[in-house]
């Protein structure tokens, strides 16, 4: 105790003194600056060496919370590991080359370090492990070359006879991941659209935004059109509400028609759109309001610091990073890079209105450039929140914001935001703020396709800053703790990661009570019981019980180390409802059974002298004589003629509807120990089985009903469980 109490004490004081707080509004809070990760400029994605240059990866960025994971502890640090997906834009040279768009996906771990420093970039790792072409249906690559056929008035397209062969252009700069069905939503700059790809990257559908962002005359962004969005500057963030209902994006700079005029108008938009499955307002724009940027950019030219990236907390209430267009090899020092607050609720709602129409239509109404806003149109609040140049944060991790740049100044770009929740019971409502760059393919030699397209003579690395923040969101708090809820049931039932389906769905379960606390405890039983109860637990967790009480007799002496490997083995790559489940199921059983018959204690416990009806009656005694005279004399003449193996044998004993039904509730109460309390029922703090006992003359007493013995509620609220896995 008294070590825990100074390690505790030393923490605090670490906290306090090495990371003073940046900035505070109503709770938000900046904690600082905890950690730096870094990818060399010349590395190559997964298609292979020399082949394409991994850059421009967090020009958007999403991790997949259901890959979250923790390990360590609190003495000596915690370290936070996952997915994170990246989002290359265009490629090499400003829209001039045929890169083909993709979503890279990377394993990232982040130990932070939370003392004074300086100390070296090395709290972050990031591993690519794949690399996804976005397609159209018929199987055609996307081109990041510049959408310059002006006789397609539709989409996007590149000309015949160009780099871009006549291929559809994408400019990506938002990414998403749709957990339903594991595919993903990206908003791009060319159109600028919100397209929703599959899994296998394959294009589905796209939402198009109001016709006053279309540009007209055509979709190339090598010019500014006469209306609609400003060149080079579309839909450059994109988030989906906690909740998973809504799709947020934002408008980079100022449509033309309102100002947008050497970048020197102030008001963009942000753009709520209903992506709920089943709603009638289903994919449509349910929102629309206006976002005041700054106009730190470059003083001597009065410029905006353009949107880069959005992140929702809430449906109201968004993360915005806005940024310079100086640093790195600009030429020009950095003078403005901030994560900052926004909040729409008490914003004017303008979707659907005269703003949203194409510029000449009758009707039609324009922001303006700068100065105040039309009376009754109010805008979106906000405040500062992260500085990113702030050089004091920097300069514990070696970094700075010199002119002439070195290897650790800052880049210009930085446009990727993402979120990883602590899940600290003493403070629950912080996270780690990952903030990415767009490198903009500053290697040596650049690669497309096989071909060195470009060269840099300075070199910029792919870098993600991480930040602790502490966002008060209520609904962000409720979702994460739910999630946590949830990923920790896949672990501790399923012996896997979540999948992004079963995932959502889930959470949601939980979710969506909001505030109702007596919802959310009555859900967290329903869902908690569900996994118990699941196909997938069913046949592998509890097959593995009754085949061991089949073969051992063992019951509530089944050891939690024994029990574990064996539920691995046969639920490995199964996931109920994806891909070839049963198959893979059926063929992992199959080899679990024949494995199990041949280890030695079960040969010592059943010699293979044994006759068969002595072999099939020693198995029946363990099950309680379960198996009717037919059923066993069946087994005993196929098991002689050879026609049934002994591991088909013991899985049918296994599987006997009457040894289920009778060794139910008995594995119920058996694996509330194993899955919540992660230990034996005799184990310390308890001594014996009395415990077990107990919870099982209760849910017999109830008829096998674990929500009137409440027998699921005292497991999962207890303090045991919740220390265990780090529930507040």
């Amino acid at each position: 105790m008294k070590n825990r109490f100074a390690a505790s004490v030393a923490m605090c004081l670490i906290l306090l003194l090495g990371l003073p707080v940046r900035a505070q509004f109503g709770g938000f809070t900046n904690k600082g600056l905890v950690g730096v990760g870094r990818i060399p400029a010349g590395s190559f994605d997964q298609l292979g060496p020399n082949v394409d240059t991994l850059g421009g990866v967090f020009s958007s960025m999403a991790f997949d919370l259901s890959s979250w994971r923790r390990t360590g502890d609190a003495a000596n640090g915690f370290t936070y590991s996952g997915t994170l997906y990246g989002l290359p834009d265009r490629g090499f040279g400003d829209g001039a080359q045929n890169y083909l768009p993709r979503i890279e996906k990377f394993d990232i771990s982040v130990k932070p370090f939370f003392g004074a420093g300086p100390v070296a970039q090395n709290q972050m790792t990031l591993q690519n492990v794949s690399a996804l072409l976005f397609s159209t249906m018929s199987g055609a690559n996307f081109t990041g070359f510049d959408g310059n056929d002006a006789t397609v008035t539709t989409h996007p397209q590149s000309m015949t006879g160009s780099l871009g062969g006549g291929r559809r252009s994408i400019d990506p700069e938002g990414l998403v991941l749709r957990a339903s069905d594991g595919g993903y939503w990206v908003s791009d700059e060319y159109g600028p659209f919100i397209y929703r790809f599959d899994s296998f990257g394959r294009l589905q559908q796209t939402i198009k935004p109001p016709a006053a962002l279309i540009p007209k005359p055509s979709f190339t962004g090598a010019s500014a059109p006469a209306s609609g969005r400003f060149n080079n500057r579309g839909l450059e963030g994109l988030s989906l509400t906690p909740d998973g209902r809504r799709l947020v994006a934002a408008l980079q700079s100022p449509a033309v028609q309102d100002g947008n005029d050497n970048n020197g108008s102030i008001y963009t938009r942000i753009l709520v759109y209903d992506v709920e499955a089943g709603s009638p307002n289903e994919n449509k724009l349910i929102g629309e309001y206006v976002y005041q940027l700054t106009l730190k950019g470059n003083p001597s030219q009065t410029r905006n610091t353009p949107f880069s990236e959005l992140y929702a907390l809430s449906a109201t209430q968004f993360l915005v990073l806005e940024r310079d267009g100086r640093g790195g090899d600009t030429g020009n020092g950095s003078l403005y890079k901030k994560v900052n607050l926004a909040d729409v609720s008490a914003a004017t709602n303008i979707a659907g209105t005269g703003y949203d129409l194409a510029p000449g239509t009758t009707g039609a109404l324009q922001l303006p450039k700068t100065g105040a806003l039309p009376t009754g149109l109010v805008a979106a609040t906000r405040q500062d929140f992260v500085d990113l140049i702030d050089t004091t944060q920097l300069s514990r991790f070696g970094l700075n914001i010199s002119n002439p740049p070195d290897q650790n100044t800052l880049a210009e770009k930085w446009e990727g935001l993402a979120l990883v929740p602590l899940r600290d019971t003493s403070t629950p409502d912080d996270y780690l703020l990952l903030v990415g760059n767009d490198n903009d393919f500053k290697a040596a030699n650049v690669f497309h396709n096989g071909v060195i397209v470009g060269t840099n003579s300075i070199q910029i690395d792919s870098m993600i800053l991480a930040y602790r923040v502490t966002l008060p969101v209520a609904g962000l708090r409720r979702t994460s703790e739910a999630q946590h809820f949830v990923g920790q049931h896949y672990l501790d039932f399923l012996n896997r990661q979540p999948d992004p389906a079963g995932f959502e769905f889930w959470t949601n379960q939980i979710a969506d009570c909001g505030a109702d606390a007596q919802c959310a405890d009555v859900k967290r039983v329903n869902v908690s019981a569900a996994f118990f109860l699941s196909i997938e637990f069913q046949e592998t967790g509890y097959l593995v019980y009754r085949i061991h009480q089949a073969a051992f007799g063992t019951g509530e002496r089944l050891r939690r180390q024994d029990f574990l490997p064996d539920t691995r083995k046969v639920g490995q790559n199964v996931a109920v409802g994806q891909g070839a489940w049963e198959q893979q199921l059926e063929a992992n059983t199959q080899a679990f059974a024949q494995e199990f018959v041949s280890r030695q204690a079960f040969l010592d416990r059943y010699p293979l002298s044994l006759t068969a009806a002595q072999f099939v009656d020693a198995l029946s005694a363990n099950t309680g004589g379960s198996l009717s005279p037919s059923e066993r004399d069946d087994l005993v003449n196929k098991l002689g003629a050879g026609t049934l193996s002994r591991a088909q044998v013991l899985r049918s004993i296994a599987d006997d509807a009457d040894f289920r039904q009778k060794e139910f509730n008995r594995a119920f109460v058996l694996m509330e120990y194993f899955g919540y309390l992660g230990r034996n029922p005799n184990d310390s703090p308890d001594t014996d089985f009395a415990g077990y006992d107990f919870w099982l003359s209760k849910l017999n007493g109830f008829g096998g009903d674990f929500v009137r013995a409440e027998m699921v509620k005292a497991f999962i609220s207890s303090s045991e469980y919740r220390q265990r896995v780090g529930l507040p």
